[in-house]
Formats: structure tokens, C-alpha cells, sequence
């Protein structure tokens, strides 16, 4: 981000981006837990072993949704 006008100098590191930038860094690498508090990070939660949605003070399973 250009910290005078505040303008991103890439894409924004949202949704798939942020797979791609982790795949870039850490070619190898497996997510065995990935935390969150968003399902807008769903790309993450995909190329992950587990995924918990941190809702407050609870973890709870990544699909919780489904059963809301």
C-alpha cells in the first residue's frame, strides 16, 4: 500500500489472494489448523486440514453455519 495516498500497489489480499501470497511464501506448506473469525476467508479454510470459526470466546467448527 503507498502510505501517501493510500492506494494498494497489488491486489487486495482478500479471499483467494491470500492463498496464492501463503502458496508463494511457503511453497511446501500444510495449514493443519486455521482459525478465524470471518467465512470470507473460505479460501484459506479450503487448503486447510481443519478449519474453526472463532466466534467471540467459542471455536467452533468451520461449517457451524450449515447448521444455523
Amino acid at each position: 500500500m503507498d502510505r501517501k495516498t493510500g492506494r494498494f500497489l497489488g491486489p487486495n489480499c482478500h479471499g483467494a489472494e491470500k492463498v496464492r501470497r501463503f502458496r508463494e511464501e511457503f511453497p511446501d506448506a500444510q495449514i493443519d489448523d486455521f482459525y478465524s473469525d470471518s467465512y470470507s476467508d473460505q479460501p484459506l479454510a479450503s487448503v486447510s486440514r481443519r478449519a474453526f470459526l472463532v466466534r467471540g470466546d467459542k471455536i467452533l467448527p468451520w461449517n457451524a453455519r450449515d447448521s444455523v
